[in-house]
């Protein structure tokens, strides 16, 4: 069914055309002849006048006129071939993040629940459209040892939904996941009213809880203050931790890509930490803060950090600025810390730099938080009623581009050939 994204231009045509149509009937021609007494009485003026006629003059030129505006008024009402939706569209969050224990599991029961024409959307620290088409068997799930934010999901679901307007009379919300604590925030809720309709949820099994803690290490100088502290903070975790207070290398790439959620922290007492640069005019700051300490104290800022794709802050300096950044590699990841710790004063002493030391020694995403999320909030994700149907959502980009370029090359065609269908009557008069 054809449809249009501008309607107005079409319905404007129209007007214009009819005008035109109307200007047509009118004409120009000699009235009819009087017989007069005297030649005195005979105005002075050309021997036309102006009327209406029953039928139009040049009814060519005029059909080719009215072309030229009708084709013109549709290319710019953005014509596009609508479908009719018929039956039940799915669009499949699958969680491919730290809380699934087997990806596996997450393929399969995507796979199970997928048809034809399903979009099957893979979440994790974003969101990145897997498969859609055919269900040709389970379509693979990669595993991120990072952080899931069910959050960038949902936008990715709303988004994919706008593409069944035209192809499915309702659509259905699947989210293949274990629904950990950690992968809801502040912005789910909001966000999952977005979504104007039930949803369906799959839970699969989170990942078995490793029970072995161990303390960071770190390759550091004699009497180096960061050492100091790690060594009075001891922030043990289950990942494996290596601070370097040095510039990377080569084997410092291999041993992160060696085994699954091995982290980097990259505080170097001299250089520019990976993923910073040297500021332009370095300067003094009142303090610093992770995720859920503040440190205040003067420090000296040399570095600055440089945006790149997939690069996460994890501190930051009082006036916003990013202190601290992950970036994964392979299965594991890079931290960079741009903070100085000095070696005078007491300053390696302090509890708050101790508890800021052991939020930057987490594993890859931040401290995990695996156990299931509440009753409630899991209520709230699931909602209750009907589907979503597919006007709910705002419409896709329409392809209108390349039908409009031919209805403008159509009307440009038709404005031509009245030029020369009007030229060549003024030439035979």
């Amino acid at each position: 069914m054809l449809s249009f994204a501008a309607p107005g231009y079409l319905a404007a045509a129209l007007a214009a055309a009819a005008g035109l149509i109307a200007a047509h009937f009118i004409v120009r021609r000699q009235p009819r002849a009087l017989m007069l007494p005297t030649a005195r009485f005979v105005p002075d003026a050309p021997v036309l006048t102006t009327g209406w006629a029953r039928v139009p003059a040049d009814l060519l030129v005029l059909a080719l006129r009215v072309l030229c505006i009708m084709l013109a008024g549709l290319a710019l009402a953005g014509p596009f071939v609508r479908g009719r939706g018929e039956g039940t569209a799915r669009v499949i969050l699958a969680d491919r993040s730290r809380a699934v224990g087997d990806s596996g599991e997450v393929s399969d029961s995507a796979a199970a629940i997928r048809a034809s024409g399903d979009v099957v959307i893979g979440y994790g620290p974003g969101a990145l459209e897997e498969s859609s088409g055919m269900a040709a068997g389970p379509a693979p799930i990669p595993k991120l040892d990072q952080r899931g934010s069910l959050s960038a999901g949902l936008v990715a679901a709303v988004r994919a939904a706008s593409r069944y307007r035209d192809r499915a009379d309702s659509v259905e919300l699947v989210i293949v996941s274990s629904f950990a604590a950690e992968e809801i925030d502040a912005a789910t809720a909001r966000l999952r009213r977005e979504w104007p309709g039930r949803a369906r949820l799959v839970t699969v099994s989170a990942p078995a809880v490793t029970r072995g803690e161990r303390l960071p290490a770190i390759e550091a100088g004699a009497g180096d203050p960061l050492a100091v502290a790690l060594a009075i903070a001891r922030p043990v975790g289950h990942a494996d931790v290596r601070i370097v207070r040095r510039e990377l290398s080569e084997l410092d790439s291999i041993w992160v890509a060696g085994a699954s959620g091995r982290v980097l922290v990259h505080w170097p007492v001299r250089d520019a930490p990976s993923g910073f640069i040297a500021r332009r005019e370095p300067g003094s700051i009142g303090g610093f803060a992770t995720r859920g300490v503040t440190v205040v104290a003067p420090f000296q800022r040399r570095w600055q950090h440089v945006l790149a794709l997939g690069s996460m802050p994890v501190a930051w300096w009082i006036d916003g600025e990013v202190a601290g950044s992950e970036i994964a590699l392979g299965p594991g990841c890079v931290r960079s810390v741009a903070v100085p710790v000095a070696s005078g004063g007491d300053f390696a002493l302090r509890p708050d730099l101790h508890a800021a030391l052991r939020e930057l020694v987490q594993p890859c995403g931040g401290a995990r938080a695996l156990q299931r999320a509440p009753a409630a909030s899991l209520a709230r994700l699931a909602s209750s009623g009907a589907l979503a149907t597919p006007g709910m959502f705002a419409p896709p980009d329409r392809d209108t581009a390349t039908l409009a370029k031919w209805l403008l090359v159509a009307a440009l065609i038709s404005a031509l050939l009245e030029l020369v269908v009007r030229g060549g009557k003024k030439v035979s008069g």
